[in-house]
């Protein structure tokens, strides 16, 4: 039953309505992502200096206003893995590239 759910297309007709339908889901899905993925990425060093247990102060404030509960060893790369899963997650639901799987692993990533 399981590998019918994965094989079973997502839309069921090729009529426009549905899938205009389909991208306007899409879209308001992941509409959190790809602003929270730029944010990382335009802000990169702060971020991955505050993951690493630094200040990582952007115009002179914390990043973060709570003590973290951990500290990354490799903050750039999980930064990095990070903004991956935000930009290339949120493009791949929007275009309906794997978009099971990549729902699939947001949907991991959102619990972690």
């Amino acid at each position: 039953m399981l590998a019918d759910f994965w094989r079973k297309p997502l839309a069921t007709n090729d009529d426009a309505r549905t899938n205009g339908w389909m991208l306007l889901g899409r879209l308001a899905l992941i509409l959190a992502l790809l602003p929270n993925g730029a944010f990382k990425y335009q802000a990169f060093g702060p971020i991955a200096e505050a993951m690493g247990g630094g200040a990582g102060l952007i115009d002179g404030r914390p990043i973060f206003e709570q003590q973290l509960l951990l500290t990354f060893p490799v903050p750039a790369l999980f930064l990095a893995i990070s903004i991956l899963l935000d930009i290339g997650g949120a493009l791949m639901i929007i275009f309906g590239v794997k978009a099971r799987i990549a729902g699939f692993v947001l949907a991991l990533y959102a619990v972690a």
